[in-house]
């Protein structure tokens, strides 16, 4: 448990996020394995290009692989949330790893938060959707049950038709 004492934790704003330009440097912040007392960990990424196709994004190359991370400037300033994309069938990017096909990028925190606004709106209307096909016409259909197998003169039983 964290003890904050008379200090206050301030939330990120998702409404404002700014555009770095190729060459800006770029931090992530998380948290090392419980094993390592869970200590905080910046890791940095440069942004390597500006990507318009399949979307708007950048793309970013460093030592932070924190994937759904939010990412900032150097003034604190948020820019996106790290993720990676999948480049078209038989293109190869720049690479995560072994998949020359991933490619880390930054997603615009507009985007992200336009994603986000548009999945909460999805899974409203699929419960609202969910909860009027459970509650149907109001009438509830009887179990069948199936006729248990008969027995045999044998002690064994035959399945009835």
């Amino acid at each position: 448990v964290l003890n904050l004492k008379d200090r206050a934790v301030k939330g990120v704003d998702l409404r404002t996020g700014v555009d770095p330009m190729v060459g800006t440097e770029l931090v992530g912040v998380t948290r090392m394995a419980r094993g390592f007392d869970c200590a905080p960990m910046v890791g940095r990424l440069f942004v390597t290009a500006k990507l318009e196709k399949p979307r708007a994004m950048w793309s970013v190359n460093g030592e932070f692989s924190g994937l759904a991370h939010p990412i900032y400037n150097l003034l604190g300033q948020l820019v996106g949330v790290l993720s990676v994309q999948e480049g078209s069938e038989g293109v190869t990017g720049g690479g995560m790893g072994n998949n020359n096909n991933m490619l880390p990028v930054v997603l615009p925190i507009a985007d992200v938060v336009r994603s986000l606004k548009m999945a909460e709106e999805r899974a409203a209307e699929a419960l609202e959707s969910y909860a009027e096909e459970d509650e149907g016409d109001g009438e509830e259909e009887e179990p069948t049950e199936e006729p248990a197998d008969e027995p045999t003169e044998e002690g064994g039983t035959e399945e009835t038709e």
